[in-house]
């Protein structure tokens, strides 16, 4: 398995919420769930058991050891998508001290030619559809397949924490909470894209791309740190991979370190505030987190070959008025 990157995930998308609906078109009855679950000090979510309905389960936080029904055994992560396959039995073993979190969509298209049936599932209690549908037949692994949105022999993925992913799954939860039949299916249609992009996700990590993934994350993060003195270790944490090898990765790709980069965007962001801003040369060492403006100069002229001040004289003068140093 090829390590992940992981985003920070606010407060609000860690929680217990979640929303089951039916509705019945022509001769089928579909059902759709969508949520979120802590289950912290859970050890044993599922020993051997088998879903009545499809279910992908996105793991936010928290690690275990999912089981297949072969007995074939996978890691579970922060950023791993197991899927509860109804065709199989499945183990899931939870490290209790871990503070499990998850969000997960639930999915069951069942084809059900009595009205009667049909409309008695229709208006059950939330919970109750399961036992009324449990032994008719279920035609989502059909369709999730057919359309190439999943792999049921793949019953782990890897895509990482992606916030916006994440949201995607509240957005999702929301919306059904208020939906109306006609409303639900489009909704269901949007579960079946966002499905259909975690597992190009997965697709996308297992190619050498992946890479030029992780150097793109770590400049971000280090863009947004320009101005301050963060570890490199700690900046970058998230990534999922140690900082020496992240380091070695984003050289092979870059040219420099993150050390080196972050300098040279340092002080291309000097120049533009030397260019486009009459502060003096000592708020802008400043406001670009040096300790003084000699720390400042002496950093700049390493990597341009001038002072500051020079900068700002030969290069700028002719476009702009007086500026104080």
């Amino acid at each position: 398995m090829k390590d992940l990157i992981n985003e920070k995930l606010p407060n609000h998308l860690l929680k217990t919420d979640m929303c089951y609906r039916s509705f019945a078109r022509e001769e089928y009855v579909g059902v759709i769930g969508c949520g979120f679950f802590l289950k912290s000090g859970v050890s044993r979510d599922h020993i051997n058991s088998r879903y009545s309905h499809y279910a992908a389960v996105y793991v936010l936080r928290g690690t275990g050891t999912f089981i297949d029904h072969t007995g074939k055994k996978y890691k579970i992560t922060p950023g791993c998508l197991f899927q509860r396959n109804p065709a199989y039995k499945h183990t899931l073993l939870i490290d209790p001290d871990s503070n499990w979190a998850e969000c997960f969509i639930g999915m069951k298209n069942t084809i059900i030619e009595n009205e009667e049936v049909r409309q008695n599932v229709l208006n059950s209690h939330e919970e109750e559809w399961k036992k009324e549908v449990l032994q008719m037949p279920n035609k989502t692994l059909d369709i999730l397949e057919h359309l190439n949105i999943i792999n049921p022999k793949t019953p782990v993925l890897y895509p990482g924490v992606r916030l916006e992913k994440v949201q995607r799954f509240d957005t999702i939860l929301q919306r059904m909470k208020t939906a109306s039949e006609l409303q639900l299916l489009k909704l269901q249609l949007e579960i079946l894209n966002l499905l259909s992009d975690l597992n190009s996700l997965e697709a996308t990590r297992r190619t050498s791309s992946y890479e030029e993934e992780i150097v793109e994350f770590a400049c971000k993060r280090i863009m947004g740190d320009l101005c301050e003195r963060t570890p490199f270790p700690e900046l970058l944490q998230g990534i999922g991979i140690s900082y020496s090898r992240l380091r070695s990765i984003f050289r092979k790709h870059m040219g420099v370190s993150p050390g080196t980069y972050k300098i040279q965007r340092r002080i291309d962001h000097a120049c533009t505030l030397l260019a486009t801003s009459t502060s003096s040369i000592q708020q802008i060492a400043a406001d670009l987190g040096y300790n003084d403006q000699f720390a400042f100069s002496a950093q700049f002229k390493k990597v341009t070959g001038i002072t500051p001040n020079k900068f700002r004289k030969d290069f700028i003068r002719p476009n702009f008025g007086n500026f104080t140093s």
